[in-house]
């Protein structure tokens, strides 16, 4: 949902107002997700830079990232 990352030696340190550990999103639930999102983005491919279309493509790359998430250990 939005945040920093600053990289520091070999510490990390990362500011976000909202956080999910991968092993606890429901794997299937995400790529559900992640399917009506590419659909969203699918009907909007045409429509240039309408508010519709960004909606689409922000929501399609939170699916992404939620997903790939959901994958990690």
């Amino acid at each position: 949902s939005g945040g920093f990352a600053e990289v520091e030696s070999n510490e990390v340190t990362v500011l976000v107002n909202k956080a999910e550990m991968g092993k606890n999103i429901d794997s299937a639930k995400a790529e559900a997700e992640l399917e009506q999102a590419k659909n969203q983005l699918s009907l909007n491919k045409d429509r240039g830079n309408s508010p519709e279309k960004i909606k689409a493509q922000e929501a399609m790359i939170k699916a992404k990232a939620w997903f790939q998430a959901s994958k990690s250990d």
